[in-house]
This record gives structure tokens, C-alpha cells and sequence, in this order.
């Protein structure tokens, strides 16, 4: 597993192999990418040997954790040292099952989500700030599953998650002005105060609600998590959401409210942000054999009792057929069922 350091994890590690350790275990590093110590001995090298160095520890999560404690041991009065440790702590940090390994909510099969699963614990495990995260594929493509992922997270972790369907069957609720309403609401946005949008065109009414909104959020208490998920924005109808959505994803990537983390289901390109800030964006994908497998292996391995390998495979060779009997993403609902099917054999739902 990749690991992610943070600004202050660099600097520390940075600062610690420019100490020239001289230990085994840091030779081996520099056997591994290929440089001699002589290279971190000369000044023009050495920074991009540190780099490399760092490039190669985020490749390995074990081997990131092992040789961040043998550098807090060879320097353990460096004063760098302290936010090595806290990496190694975040690293030692059991992954909680609800990130890693939940396939079924709610009689609802969530199927890879990899990309997702990563951020949302770089949320929940890491701490890491991610304040905009997408999810993009054609409609058909589960990416309401992933509400139930990150619903599901939200419930185990104690953060309060706020949907907003913007669904066109339900379109007569689907304002600008019901869509914030909920939000304030459910939120308790007490300092909520909407801004003057008479004649103005949808796209500045929706950038004044993202404004009134961002600086109601930024006045909540940090420790109130909140995570606000719009689902198939593609689907919106009022013409003053989608600027809005845009603004506050904005406002969010710039720090003007920071306890608050923005899902949108859906995303597109007409969703780009204008400042630098990348969002995390998983795109939504043909399922591959592989993953197909992994889903039936996960749902039969917590059966009460499993079938065995034999019944399993055929099982299996059901759903691949499923797969390959029309095109992604017609045949999500046929792999669905018969992994619901399966879920039911071996009584676990």
C-alpha cells in the first residue's frame, strides 16, 4: 500500500537522510534507487537523492514504517524527530474494516470503489484534508453506491452526512432556495444569511448562495465534522445549482470553510475548478474479472456456512456471464442480483 506524506513528514524525513545516516538499513535505500553514499555526500546531489529517497518510501507502507523508525532511532535527539514519530503512529493505525473490506449496505453490493475507499481513508485513518471529492461515470454506473459507501463511513465515524438528491422525478423540489434551505436546516447554520439575487443571472445567484453558505460553515466549530454529498448533479434542473456546487467545491478547495468535505456524484467537466486545487475524482469503470471475483469470494467468505470452492467457482462463471451478456453499464443490474443471490445462498442477508 502507497503511502501519503504530509508537508511536515517530508521536511522531517528530508532533514533526517540530510544527517547522512551511515546505518544498514539506510545503505539499503540507497542500494535500492541505485545511488552510492558518496552521491549524498556531495552537495549538488544531494537533494535529489533526499528526494528520491522520499519517492521511494512512499511506494512501500511497511518499508516506509521501518525505516522511519530507524532513523528516529539513529537521531533520536534531532528535533525532527517528533513528526517522524507521528508518522510512524499514523502508519501503525489499524485500517478499520468499514474502509477496507465492507461489500454489502443495505442488501446494496458496492463493487471495487477503490479510488474512493483510499480517500475516505485518508479522511478517517490519516486525517488528511480532501474537501472536494467526485465521482464521474454514466448514469446506470452505481454511482449512488457510492453514497452508500460513504454514508455507511460517515454513520461508523460519527459525522453527520447530508444528501441532497437532485433526482429530475423530484424536480419540483429541486431550487436553489429548497437545496440551501435543507442544507442550513440539517446543518444548523444559524449565521446563514442569503444575499440579494433579485435580477441577476442563475450563474451569479448560484455564486452568491456558495458565498452566504461557505461563510456560514466556516463559523461552525472545527470538531463539527460535515460531509455534504449532491448526488446525479447531472440530473439538476434549476440552471442556478451548478454554479453554486462549482462556488462552494471553490471556496472549499480554498480554505474558506475547512470542516466540511463536498461529494459530488456525477461530476463532469462542466464541474472544473478555476483555481489550481485538483479534486480526488474516481471514475466509474467497466467492473473487471478480477473485482467480479473478489465481490462473490468477500460475500461467500462471511457466509454462515460458506459453499465450497467448487460451488463458489460456479457461482462465479454466473456472473462473469452476466458481465459479458450486454454492455457496461446495462449489465450492472444483472451482476447486482446475482450477487444479492449469492449474499441470500449463504444466508447473510
Amino acid at each position: 500500500m502507497n503511502v501519503t506524506l504530509t508537508v511536515p513528514e517530508r521536511v522531517a524525513l528530508f532533514e533526517l537522510f540530510d544527517s547522512c545516516p551511515d546505518n544498514d538499513t539506510i545503505e539499503e535505500v540507497f542500494y535500492t534507487i541505485q545511488v552510492s553514499l558518496h552521491d549524498i555526500t556531495e552537495p549538488k546531489k544531494k537533494p535529489l537523492v533526499i528526494q528520491r529517497c522520499l519517492t521511494y518510501l512512499q511506494e512501500d507502507h511497511k518499508k516506509c514504517c521501518a525505516i522511519a523508525k530507524e532513523l528516529c532511532k539513529r537521531f533520536s535527539q534531532n528535533p525532527s524527530v517528533a513528526a517522524v514519530q507521528q508518522l510512524i503512529a499514523r502508519l501503525e493505525r489499524p485500517i478499520p474494516a468499514t474502509l477496507a473490506d465492507v461489500i454489502l449496505i443495505d442488501i446494496k453490493v458496492i463493487i471495487d470503489r477503490t479510488h474512493l475507499r483510499g480517500t475516505l481513508e485518508d479522511i478517517i485513518v490519516h486525517g488528511f484534508p480532501r474537501p472536494v471529492i467526485g465521482v464521474s461515470g454514466p448514469r446506470k454506473a452505481g454511482r449512488t453506491h457510492s453514497w452508500h459507501l460513504i454514508r455507511h463511513v460517515a454513520d461508523e465515524n460519527g459525522i453527520q452526512r447530508i444528501k441532497l438528491d437532485l433526482k429530475a422525478w423530484i424536480a419540483e423540489e429541486q431550487t436553489l432556495e429548497s437545496l440551501v434551505d435543507r442544507i442550513v436546516e440539517k446543518a444548523q447554520l444559524t449565521d446563514f444569511a442569503a444575499k440579494n439575487c433579485i435580477g441577476v443571472t442563475p450563474e451569479v445567484k448560484g455564486q452568491r448562495y456558495a458565498t452566504a453558505l461557505a461563510e456560514a460553515l466556516a463559523e461552525r466549530p472545527p470538531r463539527q465534522r460535515l460531509w455534504l454529498v449532491f448526488d446525479s448533479v447531472d440530473q439538476r434542473v434549476d440552471p442556478a445549482i451548478g454554479p453554486f456546487i462549482k462556488a462552494l467545491c471553490e471556496a472549499a478547495c480554498d480554505n474558506v470553510f475547512t470542516n466540511c468535505t463536498i461529494f459530488v456524484l456525477g461530476w463532469g467537466p462542466d464541474f472544473e475548478l478555476s483555481n489550481a486545487f485538483k479534486p480526488r475524482i474516481e471514475q466509474l469503470s467497466e467492473f473487471l474479472p478480477f473485482e467480479l471475483t473478489a465481490a462473490a469470494e468477500a460475500i461467500n467468505k462471511i457466509g454462515n456456512p460458506p459453499l465450497n470452492a467448487a460451488v463458489l467457482q460456479q457461482r462465479v462463471d454466473r456472473i462473469h456471464a452476466a458481465a459479458r451478456s450486454s454492455l457496461w453499464p446495462d449489465n450492472v443490474p444483472d451482476i447486482e442480483r446475482l450477487l444479492l443471490a449469492l449474499g441470500e445462498e449463504v444466508r447473510i442477508l
